[in-house]
């Protein structure tokens, strides 16, 4: 290539650096955590440095917590000190995924079609504004990823690389659990494949070890921590979904529409693919496409990117099999989605470059094609941080100043099932004369509880107004509270509204009363309504 094209390379990769941090950090600091982030926001901040590791309530990696305590203690406001490790694990990820196309020997058009499509990625953008662990899983992947390629390819390879490798094998599991599989799959690597260059002895030494130190870290997290998640009945019951009994049709089924949807989800919008046939077919298509892009890889790098892309996706399956670990659970995915989105990216390339050399006789306009279609979700991604139009936009904080504006002193409050963690996080120490609904695993109904029991009790010592904190999110537990206030005469008016056409869920704060006497110093969002 000429020096020219050294530069546009080098432009568009700024580009789209700037672009990937800019979709994962614009705004952070103006989203609260919704449910399932404030269940860990407040175990994180509410448990000592002692508790954390052990914890067994919520399906946390013990140092993400820990990591996640240390970053929120040290930067402000909370939504993003406590994200920090996320957002840094997204943007970091980007060049990591460029190095790793060129390691493969993939031309530097494929490798920065990689690059672009890691950094609009729906799923990777999404993930890296979450706090969760899953973003933190790819961007392992990805780290070790690219020392295992190096260390097939070279005749002597350094410590510092060996040495990075092994903490990352060391440390991973405990930062999150699905980097089991990727690890794993690249170990195994290093073990069954022949290197691309030097002896075979030293790498399959280094992968035995390898493969040894993970195996020696997961059971000791296993043991520290995850069993104890595990054994949680309504967790446990929850993600026994993605389960599969090998000799159940239906499972199967059901595993290949989670991975079609995984698949989907990993450049779409999930409210576009609601319909399960669309969402299989789009997906059908995406692994059309990569398929390609592996097939036409350069030989040279063409096996390790085929390991690295289809590898975790069989031991997930295999895990699910041995009802050890859910198949295709969209958030479990990430990790997964650097790969196939280089993979993904290659087959557009040679499509375009195809189709270029078809029409026009030449592939110089076709590269150019292949770039502008990987930048193509920008469109649809950018809702993300401007408009925050992603999963459920909980708002407590507000409606919670709302509460402290309108309620009297001797008011209860009821907390529902789907609303417990965000309000015990944002209203901690502000909250006298507040009735949780039981929950476990942070956000999730207790199995076998009495919650028709629980309804009725309330009902009876609330008083002639109260108030209802939830989500307009469907909760299974809070449908007999509902249910109860329409036979006896009581009537919901909404202060904070529940509808957002911009996500799939939104706080609903709602003042009950017999008549309108009760409320009418209050200024309502709605009329009354007997609906949650």
């Amino acid at each position: 290539m000429s020096q020219l094209s050294h530069r546009v390379v080098l432009w568009v990769a700024v580009v789209a650096l700037a672009w990937g941090a800019f979709a994962r950090i614009y705004r952070l600091s103006e989203r609260p955590f919704w449910r399932d982030e404030a269940c860990v926001a407040d175990a994180v901040t509410r448990l000592s440095w002692s508790e954390l590791p052990g914890q067994s309530a919520l399906p946390a990696p013990p140092l993400f917590a820990i990591a996640a305590k240390v970053t929120g203690a040290v930067v402000a406001p909370a939504e993003v000190g406590l994200r920090l490790l996320s957002v840094l694990s997204g943007v970091i990820l980007l060049p990591l995924v460029y190095a790793i196309a060129r390691r493969l020997r993939a031309p530097r058009t494929m490798a920065l079609a990689g690059m672009i499509l890691c950094s609009t990625s729906l799923m990777l953008v999404i993930w890296s504004r979450e706090l969760r662990q899953y973003e933190v899983e790819a961007l392992l992947s990805v780290g070790l990823a690219l020392a295992v390629f190096h260390i097939r390819r070279r005749e002597r390879v350094s410590w510092a690389v060996l040495i990075t490798a092994a903490l990352w094998l060391l440390i991973g599991p405990w930062l999150g659990y699905g980097f089991v599989f990727p690890a794993a799959t690249l170990t195994l690597m290093l073990i069954v494949l022949k290197p691309v260059a030097g002896r075979r002895q030293p790498a399959l030494f280094i992968g035995i070890t390898g493969l040894a130190v993970l195996a020696v870290s997961t059971l000791a997290v296993l043991h520290a921590a995850a069993a104890g998640q595990a054994a949680n009945a309504a967790l446990s019951s929850y993600l026994g979904n993605w389960f599969i009994h090998p000799l159940v049709l239906h499972d199967w089924l059901r595993a290949g529409a989670s991975g079609a949807m995984s698949t989907f989800m990993m450049f779409f919008p999930l409210q576009w693919g609601r319909h399960a046939a669309i969402s299989g077919v789009i997906a059908a298509v995406i692994w059309a496409i990569a398929l390609l892009g592996l097939a036409t890889w350069p030989r040279q790098g063409r096996r390790d990117m085929v390991c690295w892309t289809v590898g975790p996706w069989v031991l997930m399956l295999l895990a699910a099999v041995a009802h050890r670990y859910p198949f295709a659970v969209p958030r479990m995915m990430v990790c997964f989605a650097p790969a196939m989105s280089l993979a993904v990216a290659a087959g557009i390339v040679q499509v375009c470059r195809a189709c270029s050399l078809v029409i026009a006789r030449r592939t110089g306009p076709g590269m150019v094609v292949s770039l502008a279609l990987v930048f193509v979700p920008v469109v649809y991604v950018v809702n993300v941080p401007l408009k925050q139009a992603y999963w459920a936009f909980h708002d407590f904080p507000s409606a919670l100043r709302l509460l402290r504006q309108h309620r009297q002193a001797h008011e209860t409050v009821v907390v529902t099932t789907n609303a417990v963690a965000a309000v015990r996080y944002y209203a901690r120490g502000d909250d006298e004369g507040y009735h949780y609904y039981p929950v476990t695993a942070g956000t999730l109904a207790v199995p076998g509880h009495d919650y028709e029991r629980l309804a009725r009790d309330l009902i009876a010592r609330a008083g002639r107004r109260w108030w209802l904190l939830t989500t307009s999110e469907r909760d299974g537990s809070t449908a007999p509270l509902v249910r109860m206030l329409r036979r006896g005469g009581h009537h919901c008016w909404p202060v904070a509204p529940g509808d957002d056409p911009t996500s799939f869920g939104a706080v609903r704060l709602l003042v009950v009363g017999r008549d309108a006497e009760d409320v009418s110093e209050i200024e309502l969002a709605h009329p009354p309504t007997d609906e949650r």
